[in-house]
């Protein structure tokens, strides 16, 4: 076999192994569908609103050991908060939980309300000169993913 045929015979071989195993090494893209979406929105707000409330009650009481007023002042800010996302989030997971009865609303509106509630934890702790996490700011940033409370 001569060094021509030789290169053709190995490009030939070449391009059908690429053309056979090319397609398997390429990641599909895959489509959640909407209940999934939905429902892992819900749990990363939940997440987000535990991690956030957690913090909330840390930094207020570093906060309360140098100035005490301060940081009840904190804790009751995020409290009230925390008692407005709570049930909020909890109504939306079980919006979810409903999602093929086909009223998406609970779960959109839901969220709203966490999210607002989320929010105000997050921009007292900030004024508080504390850092929010990355999951608390994905949290924030997905509450409306989902579409608008209407």
């Amino acid at each position: 076999m001569s060094t021509p045929s030789r290169i053709l015979a190995a490009w030939f071989g070449i391009t059908i192994l690429a053309l056979l195993f090319g397609q398997s090494c390429t990641p599909a893209a895959a489509k959640a569908a909407p209940r999934e979406t939905a429902r892992a929105v819900v749990l990363t707000t939940a997440e987000a609103i535990r991690v956030a409330d957690t913090l909330c009650a840390t930094v207020a009481l570093r906060i309360g050991t140098i100035d005490r007023e301060a940081g009840r002042k904190l804790a009751v800010s995020c409290a009230d908060a925390y008692d407005v996302a709570r049930p909020a989030v909890l109504a939306a997971a079980t919006a979810v939980d409903a999602w093929d009865a086909g009223d998406h609303k609970g779960v959109v509106c839901g969220l709203a309300t966490a999210g607002k509630a989320l929010g105000s934890i997050v921009d007292a702790v900030k004024a508080a000169g504390a850092t929010i996490p990355p999951l608390v700011e994905d949290g924030v940033r997905l509450v409306g993913s989902l579409g608008v409370c209407s």
